[in-house]
């Protein structure tokens, strides 16, 4: 696990801090709305802070400026990539390196060149935590609002689009963990759904909406129950010390703000931050609440930041081997592929003479090793080694026979490794002494 430093200057211990937050556009810098943003943002002290409503050019210009009013010095931003956005975009703010970003459109989830059915683009940024791991994604989605039957049909197409996103990340990082989460404009209070039912387009759809040619009718409203299918888990989130109330956009009582993770990530911890339930303080029940960097703010500081509040929660990278070849996915570079991997130390070695004076070494097989490489040296000098696996006849077995005799009152060491040919390469020496690279 990595620790990460936190903004009051401390060790967080426990991993990588998300938050979501709909931000109803920044205001101008300087301004109250400004103001409280930024406390909220400080406050909370999120490692990565996606953000929701990005307001045209006016906010894209200003997010420099509230990044490093935030103290965050990495920020990107989504494209407007449709005619049904408002000009609005999703973006995220970052103390950790963004390695990349993409902002798909829903022709290019779908393969329909023509396809405009997505009212925002599917955002996602690959977070750097920790260089010799899979970086996170944090999938990053604002979806079509309102409760009409049409908004509704949008909105089940959109959350089609977000499993497509999922996959997508899969299929080119898999391995990294997925931290779902943004404006979802649904209660999950208020299921369980499955209707209505379309079998056709609904009426009053926008001018300029196209259906991507890979939606098939009977398109059916269960916007949570399709992503549990694509396995993505629905996290709770309470406000600090109030286990019964999860509420995000208080103007509605609605819970609508939301943070979803996959099996590559735990987590540890999340709350929805209110100003006006912030007393700094783990008051009974334990539980429902996350440290804090700085002081507690005023009440109505997070009312002047937005209509929305900011969900947040701890998380850790978990272990999983989905291709069993005894690599954990988050340091597997082909983490589908039970074949490919860096090889880790050899173990099981046996060394005895066989007849005449041969030396004769066998070790356990290791999954991902296409061949394994010898080093020889001398006893007590561990830079002496000497590639000798062009000697053994066949490389890629565990055994290896050495015929020569060190001289009298000498002796050597040897270390063995085992080498994927794939994208894994060499494993280790499994040993302090230094072996030559071989070959």
């Amino acid at each position: 696990m990595v620790a990460l430093v936190a903004a009051g200057g401390g060790s967080r211990a426990d991993g990588l801090r998300g938050a979501t937050y709909n931000t109803a556009g920044f205001g101008d810098p300087g301004s109250t709305e400004w103001n409280a943003l930024v406390a909220v943002l400080e406050r909370v002290d999120a490692d990565v802070a996606a953000l929701e409503e990005i307001h045209g050019s006016a906010d894209l210009g200003h997010l420099d400026e509230l990044a490093a009013d935030a103290g965050y010095p990495y920020h990107a931003a989504s494209d407007v990539s449709g005619t049904l956005s408002g000009n609005l975009r999703n973006g995220v703010l970052s103390r950790l390196p963004i390695a990349r970003t993409d902002s798909w459109s829903a022709a290019e989830l779908s393969g329909d060149p023509d396809a405009n059915d997505i009212t925002r683009d599917m955002f996602v940024a690959w977070i750097t935590v920790d260089p010799d791991l899979h970086p996170w994604a944090f999938l990053v989605v604002h979806l079509k609002a309102g409760t009409s039957d049409t908004d509704r049909f949008r909105r089940q197409v959109e959350v089609h689009r977000v499993v497509q996103a999922i996959e997508r990340i899969r299929e080119e990082t898999p391995g990294s963990p997925i931290v779902l989460l943004g404006d979802f404009n649904e209660d999950p209070r208020n299921g369980p759904f499955g209707s209505p039912v379309f079998e056709e387009l609904p009426p009053d759809l926008p001018t300029t909406y196209r259906l991507g040619d890979d939606i098939e009718f009977p398109v059916v409203y269960d916007p949570f129950v399709t992503l549990e299918e694509a396995g993505m888990t629905l996290l709770d989130a309470f406000h600090e010390d109030d286990p019964d109330d999860p509420i995000t956009h208080p103007p509605t009582y609605r819970r609508l703000d939301l943070l979803w993770l996959e099996e590559h990530g735990n987590v540890t911890g999340t709350e929805v931050y209110d100003a006006c339930d912030d007393n700094g303080v783990d008051d009974p029940p334990p539980g429902y609440w996350l440290p804090k960097a700085g002081d507690p703010l005023p009440c109505g500081t997070s009312a002047n930041a937005s209509d929305h509040l900011d969900v947040f929660g701890e998380f850790l990278r978990a272990a999983v081997d989905a291709d069993g070849d005894g690599i954990d996915d988050g340091a597997d570079c082909a983490p589908l592929d039970g074949r490919e991997g860096t090889p880790g130390p050899v173990a099981g070695v046996l060394g005895r003479k066989t007849g005449g004076d041969v030396a004769r070494f066998t070790w356990d097989s290791l999954p991902t090793a296409d061949r394994y490489d010898v080093a020889r040296g001398w006893l007590g000098d561990a830079d002496d080694g000497r590639c000798v696996t062009d000697e053994d006849p066949d490389p890629s077995d565990t055994v290896f026979e050495d015929p020569e005799v060190p001289a009298p009152g000498t002796g050597w060491h040897y270390l063995f490794r085992g080498v994927d040919d794939g994208c894994g390469g060499a494993g280790p020496w499994g040993s302090s002494a230094a072996g030559e690279g071989c070959p």
